[in-house]
């Protein structure tokens, strides 16, 4: 058992210690997410779908614990109002930074699939795909001329 865990990415177990100590299932865990279910066990690599399915539904988890490693499981709050609070609140702003650009990371890979699909498409109809303007082919040299 041992060796599975050694095998499952630092982040996920990060993850799976955070799911535990929510006290609820992994079942309840996926549903809430809407993260299919396994991926956390599952030895394959995160997606920046799932990290960002995770830290929408649990604004509170630290990005940073997450993937780092560093700082604190959660977050702090605006509720502090110590004036040591203040250096510790502006990492909230690049943990958000961080979820926009995994947002439209997520985005920008979904439009990457449908034209991939689009490509493949093209190419089982044996269509030759052009891209702007329609190129001429060049001409060739006969033996002894030079092109001008």
């Amino acid at each position: 058992m041992q060796e599975k865990e050694q095998k499952i990415s630092p982040s996920k177990q990060k993850i799976s210690e955070f799911i535990s100590s929510l006290g609820i299932s992994k079942r309840d865990f996926y549903a809430k997410t809407g993260i299919s279910r396994g991926t956390i066990e599952n030895t394959t690599g995160i997606t920046e779908d799932t990290l960002a399915k995770l830290f929408v539904t649990y604004p509170e988890l630290s990005a940073e614990w997450v993937l780092r490693g560093e700082g604190d499981m959660l977050r702090v709050t605006q509720v502090m109002a110590e004036p040591v609070a203040k250096e510790v609140i502006e990492l909230p702003l690049s943990n958000k930074e961080l979820l926009d650009r995994i947002e439209r990371l997520v985005e920008e890979k979904a439009e990457l699939k449908c034209r991939i699909v689009e490509l493949e498409k093209v190419k089982k109809q044996s269509q030759p795909i052009t891209y702007g303007a329609a190129v001429e082919p060049i001409p060739q040299l006969e033996k002894g001329h030079k092109h001008k």
